[in-house]
């Protein structure tokens, strides 16, 4: 996983003042690289610093630390977020807000198949961040994505402007964070625990023509839509791969969790997500890598 900080120019202490929530899951170290825009050289590595994760840093509050990189001290601060905070999360916000309504609701009130935020994020993404190293994989700022997320719930007009000036890597993550808020994944609750069972199903063309008939009982409008509308903007971003480092795999592993998730209340009730989490990222990845690499091969997944 991967994050980067706005440049700060003309400034020997810089401020970045960027907030960033980091998925390191399975991770042992922590890597920091400082790099400064030389007019001479380019872009020069003037700093790096590996740290080692450690248990005393799962804590709920602030840690300041600092560290120092050759002529180069750097602090920030840093605390833990539980997994349910992060890929699981319901946005605490008024109940007729966008990132709390359903992607039905939504689509009613635009009188569109595909809500205008996914519309604009990716035309956004396509335009200028395509072949940017890490899309959607590399987190963007927190502080950016807060002010989109306000931004497109009061003026989407005003958003579409934003949107152009902000990182390309933080509206990218506004995307990723709509389709992770919603109350219900895109592909619906129902076709999440089919899809789920349908994975593990040994026979590779049964499990195909299943995850197919799942996909086929989707609303049309928006659920069906919307899908396809992803899913084709990520095989064309996975066609930049050399340059961009984004395989269908990677933009799988990334989008999986993201399109197919159990919402913020699971039918088991209560269940313990250290030990369920790892399968189920499997089985989200493995799905929609499935669904990626065949409409990549030029296959349709809406069958009639």
């Amino acid at each position: 996983r991967k994050v980067k900080t706005r440049a700060i120019k003309d400034s020997i202490e810089p401020n970045w003042n960027d907030e960033f929530v980091i998925e390191l899951e399975g991770s042992d170290n922590l890597r920091i690289l400082v790099y400064e825009d030389n007019k001479g050289q380019g872009t020069i590595l003037i700093g790096k610093a590996l740290l080692k994760l450690s248990r005393s840093w799962l804590g709920g509050l602030y840690n300041e630390r600092r560290i120092q990189m050759n002529d180069t001290l750097l602090t920030f601060q840093a605390k833990y977020l539980a997994f349910d905070e992060t890929i699981r999360r319901v946005p605490t916000v008024s109940s007729n807000s966008l990132f709390k309504s359903s992607l039905s609701q939504t689509s009613r009130k635009e009188k569109r198949a595909v809500p205008f935020i996914i519309t604009s994020l990716v035309q956004e993404v396509e335009r200028r961040g395509i072949t940017e190293v890490g899309i959607y994989r590399v987190n963007g700022s927190a502080i950016e994505m807060s002010k989109l997320k306000r931004v497109y719930e009061s003026n989407p007009y005003e958003a579409e402007q934003l949107i152009k000036e902000c990182d390309v890597h933080a509206v990218a993550g506004i995307l990723k964070q709509y389709l992770r808020d919603l109350p219900e994944c895109i592909f619906t609750l129902e076709a999440y625990n089919k899809l789920n069972e349908a994975y593990s199903i040994k026979d590779e063309k049964r499990r195909s023509r299943t995850f197919l008939h799942i996909f086929s009982r989707l609303p049309q409008n928006p659920n069906q839509t919307c899908v396809v509308f992803i899913i084709e903007h990520l095989v064309r971003v996975a066609q930049m791969e050399h340059q961009n480092k984004m395989t269908l795999h990677n933009l799988a592993t990334v989008f999986g969790p993201t399109m197919l998730h159990p919402g913020p209340f699971d039918k088991k009730g209560v269940v313990d997500i250290l030990s369920s989490s790892t399968v189920d990222v499997m089985a989200q990845s493995g799905v929609l890598q499935y669904f990626l690499s065949r409409s990549a091969r030029g296959e349709a997944i809406q069958i009639r």
